[in-house]
């Protein structure tokens, strides 16, 4: 095809009708490689719909295209950023590990975009991102943290197993990380002391205390768990997290019928009394 008709269909992705516009962007994806240099520097053009057409028809050329969408993402609007951002979570594994492996390298507005597409790209992205929270380098690890944290629910329990992973980085990170998610990361957390693990549980109660008093109420709750385990780790976890509130609602557990249970309330409320 001609430059010329390639002008055309460009032109065509500023027209009203969305049809139209999507007509334009797969028949230049259809054109191949000929059309890239005009779509790439389609992402500078001042009309924000060329734009965000050029993004769209350059997903379809995959690595071919990826430098030129990560150096669009400089001087893109928000709109466009956020465009991006979403088109990069669609291209799938051809965009995932080159973005991990950006992470601690980009400026602000490249980490943003960046992120925003991993958190898109959910589970899969997840695997790599725990990686990346032993790296070396600290900027590194951070995003990596931020882009889990993004990433959501669906990232907990790889969180969780990291919390006995070998190396201390990603330990301490992925610590760092579920005390950022809240709520859905402290019911995981609770219920992993059931887990057969020792090491791991031991974990568990160190990461709920650091996420410090938001962990207090799911903690009091856990101590009428049915799972003896869970109300063990729980009753010594609210020993460490230093609430005297808690004493009372241990008090209840030294009538349990289990003695393992009793003991460690025992030692809980001991530990508070001596605080306090």
């Amino acid at each position: 095809m001609s430059g010329d008709n390639i002008q055309a269909l460009i032109a065509h992705l500023r027209h009203d009708d969305p049809v139209v516009r999507q007509k334009a962007i797969d028949a230049l994806v259809a054109v191949g490689p000929n059309a890239l240099p005009t779509l790439i520097a389609c992402l500078e053009d001042e009309v924000p719909a060329i734009q965000s057409g050029a993004v769209l028809a350059l997903s379809a050329f995959g690595e071919q295209a990826l430098e030129a969408l990560f150096q669009a993402i400089d001087h893109a609007s928000p709109t466009l950023q956020r465009g991006l951002a979403v088109t990069l979570s669609r291209m799938g594994d051809v965009a995932l590990k080159p973005m991990v492996n950006a992470l601690g390298y980009m400026n602000p507005s490249q980490q943003t975009t960046i992120i925003t597409a991993l958190g898109l790209m959910g589970d899969r992205a997840v695997a790599l991102l725990i990686e990346k929270l032993g790296a070396e380098e600290d900027a590194t690890r951070i995003d990596a943290s931020i882009a889990l944290t993004v990433v959501g629910k669906s990232a907990i329990p790889a969180l969780i197993d990291a919390l006995i992973d070998a190396n201390l980085w990603r330990r301490r990170y992925a610590m760092v990380t579920l005390g950022r998610m809240g709520q859905p990361a402290i019911r995981a957390l609770i219920n992993a002391f059931d887990k057969p693990d020792p090491r791991l549980r031991v974990s568990v109660a160190m990461t709920l205390v650091h996420i410090g008093q938001p962990s207090f109420a799911p903690l009091v709750r856990a101590l009428q768990d049915p799972r003896p385990t869970v109300k063990i780790y729980a009753a010594l976890t609210l020993g460490d997290l230093g609430n005297a509130q808690a004493i009372h609602h241990l008090q209840v557990l030294r009538q349990d019928d289990d003695a393992r249970v009793q003991r460690a309330a025992t030692i809980a409320i001991e530990k508070l009394t001596r605080a306090f």
